[in-house]
C-alpha cells in the first residue's frame, strides 16, 4: 500500500509534476494506492495507466476533510471495496462503494469464483460467464451466498 497526500492540499501547477511521477513509479508496484485529494484529479492522472481490472491496483480516494473514502477501481478483484471499508472503520469515515453487486446485495461472478476457490481462464471468460448467469434466478446465487460465503 502506498499513500499520496500533498502537504498543503493539491495545487495544480506545483503538484502536477510530482503526482504524475508518483503514478509512473508506483501504479504497478503496489496492490493498493490511496490518494487524499479530489477524485477528479486522481481519475485524470491514472486514466492512461489503467489496463485491466484483474491487473490494476485498487485505487482509493479520500477527500481532504477525511470524511469519505471512495473505492475507485479494482473493487472486487483488487480488494478495493473491502480495504475501503477497513480504512473507513479505522478512521470513522463514510465508505463510498458503487459496484452494483455491493449495492444490490447480489454476488459478483468474480467474487463467487474466488469464494468457491475457482479460477477462470481470463477476464473475458468471467464476462462471458456473467452474461450467462444474468439470466438465472438470483435466488440460487443468494442461497449459495448465504450458505457458502461468510
Amino acid at each position: 500500500m502506498v499513500l499520496y497526500q500533498p502537504t498543503n492540499g493539491y495545487c495544480y501547477n506545483s503538484d502536477t509534476h510530482f503526482l504524475y511521477n508518483f503514478i509512473v513509479e508506483n501504479f504497478k508496484k503496489y496492490k493498493y494506492l490511496i490518494f487524499i485529494m479530489a477524485t477528479g484529479i486522481v481519475v485524470r492522472t491514472i486514466s492512461k495507466y489503467i489496463n485491466k481490472k484483474d491487473l490494476d491496483p485498487a485505487v482509493i480516494v479520500i477527500d481532504e476533510n477525511i470524511t469519505f473514502a471512495i473505492s475507485l477501481i479494482s473493487g472486487h478483484i483488487g480488494g478495493g471495496n473491502l480495504f475501503t471499508k477497513v480504512i473507513c472503520d479505522k478512521l470513522n469515515i463514510i465508505p463510498i462503494i458503487t459496484t452494483s453487486s455491493d449495492i444490490t446485495g447480489k454476488i459478483a461472478i468474480d467474487t463467487l469464483a474466488e469464494k468457491l476457490n475457482c479460477n477462470m481462464k481470463s477476464l473475458e471468460e468471467w464476462n462471458y460467464q456473467f452474461g450467462l448467469i444474468e439470466d438465472w434466478n438470483f435466488d440460487i446465487i443468494d442461497k449459495l451466498h448465504n450458505t457458502w460465503i461468510v
